[in-house]
């Protein structure tokens, strides 16, 4: 759905009393997105106040250019703050389906109230539609996001997104681990140093986890189990658990080879179709053979992965049952 609102007849960028002159070099001030809160259900009300700082150029009106996560995010209104000279809407465009809003506001029609700032400028309101984190921020355009004076003069401020803020109705997982971490085996020390990503929540957000072992340790042969605890965005804590396998190589006999039996035959197709089909970074086996265990057996154009010219390569030295 789209909305235009237009409560002036002039173009926005072209407004004499707001957008005169070309930008000055005054001290800058920046334009700033503020949530109400950081945590929201989905329906809740999200109100996003839009704040000025300290201006060296007295300010009487600004024009902005703005996207929001339409996915997340349900556009309600935007309102002039009424701070100072921010109380007349010059101009409001909302394009809902791509997420994009142009909005002016001034004292109108003139500038008797001009401010240094620090100010409200005016008040976004939405509705939590979709879980996770949403963003707004204010986007690249022709003519720019200016902040403009009594005097024709206009100064394009810094702009800061919002912060982070998160819509959770209860069903986001608090804290997610990976998967089976599988490594293998050092032939000296029979310890493999197993890596894994940083422990999130179910959006995919790094949360302040402690884990009863660090990403980079060396664990023994076989399956240990990692777990950890967690404290999300919203300050909700949970555990969860995953299993480091360290194996043992297989030993490299030849190409296709990935049992070692001397023989290419079934057994080391399922490894191939493990190694090429698993979810995660190619290759990802299956538990009982390692990354470097799959590379030395089916990467035959040694490029870092197990993918479709490498089958071809393993065609060629199957043993057909």
């Amino acid at each position: 759905m789209r909305r235009h609102a237009l409560t002036t007849t002039a173009t926005i960028g072209l407004i004499t009393v707001a957008l005169g002159a070309a930008p000055s070099t005054a001290q800058t001030p920046a334009l700033s997105l503020n949530p109400d809160q950081t945590c929201y259900d989905i329906g809740d009300p999200v109100i996003v106040d839009i704040d000025m700082t300290e201006s060296q150029l007295a300010i009487c009106a600004a024009q902005m250019f703005l996207a929001y996560d339409e996915a997340k995010l349900d556009f309600v209104s935007m309102t002039p703050s009424g701070d100072g000279p921010f109380s007349f809407q010059l101009f409001e465009s909302v394009d809902e389906e791509l997420g994009l809003i142009t909005y002016a506001v001034a004292q109108f029609p003139n500038c008797t109230l001009a401010t240094q700032g620090p100010a409200r400028v005016a008040t976004i309101t939405f509705t939590a539609l979709d879980n996770c984190f949403p963003t707004l921020d204010f986007v690249p355009h022709d003519p720019p996001t200016l902040l403009s004076g009594n005097n024709g003069a206009s100064v394009e401020p810094v702009l800061t997104p919002m912060e982070p803020v998160k819509i959770d109705d209860g069903t986001v997982p608090i804290v997610v681990c990976p998967d089976t971490v599988i490594v293998c085996a050092d032939a000296d020390t029979q310890t493999g140093v197993a890596e894994w990503p940083a422990i999130s929540d179910g959006c995919g957000f790094a949360v302040d986890a402690t884990c009863d072992a660090l990403s980079g340790d060396a664990f023994p042969m076989g399956v240990t189990t990692v777990h950890c605890s967690a404290t999300e965005f919203c300050g909700l804590s949970d555990s969860c658990s995953f299993d480091v396998s360290v194996v043992d190589p297989i030993p490299d006999t030849g190409p296709g080879d990935s049992t070692g039996d001397l023989v290419v035959d079934l057994s080391d197709y399922i490894g191939f179709v493990d190694c090429f089909s698993g979810s995660g970074t190619p290759p990802t086996p299956d538990p009982s053979m390692c990354v470097e265990a799959c590379l030395s057996a089916f990467d035959s154009d040694i490029d870092g992965d197990v993918d479709l010219l490498d089958f071809g390569a393993f065609q060629t030295v199957f043993t057909t049952p």
